[in-house]
């Protein structure tokens, strides 16, 4: 996976998708989409530390959410609602911090626009 923002969006579905897992295979299913998106992710992509620690952090929610991490003493949904806490603040993050690629809907905007306004003359 190339796109950051993508990415981002993905692991942002997962956590709202551990949010509704009501059985083992339902948890286990998004456990085993977690490790792999986020390893494969991880291994192709340099990030800056920052944007890894929110990876690992949300990696770390959804899992103890499921209950295939240690909680510290919170709950599933504790650790549902910070997943989701910090995938919105990753989103925010990565959209400040790179140039949008052509799966972000601000660079189809703005071709769209560029287009447009040739057209028009």
């Amino acid at each position: 996976m190339n796109s950051p923002y993508v990415f981002t969006l993905k692991l942002q579905k997962l956590c709202i998708l551990a949010k509704k897992a009501n059985n083992d295979f339902e948890k286990a299913s998004v456990f085993s989409a977690t490790e792999s998106l986020v390893l494969k992710f991880l291994k192709e992509d340099k990030l800056p530390g920052r944007v890894s620690e929110y990876i690992y952090l949300i990696r770390y929610h959804i899992n103890a959410s499921l209950g295939y991490d240690y909680a510290h003493g919170l709950t599933a949904s504790d650790h549902d609602n910070q997943a989701l806490i910090i995938a919105n603040d990753l989103i925010d993050l990565i959209e400040t911090m790179t140039e949008f690629d052509d799966t972000h809907p601000s660079y189809i905007n703005n071709k769209v626009n560029k287009l447009m306004s040739l057209v028009r003359g």
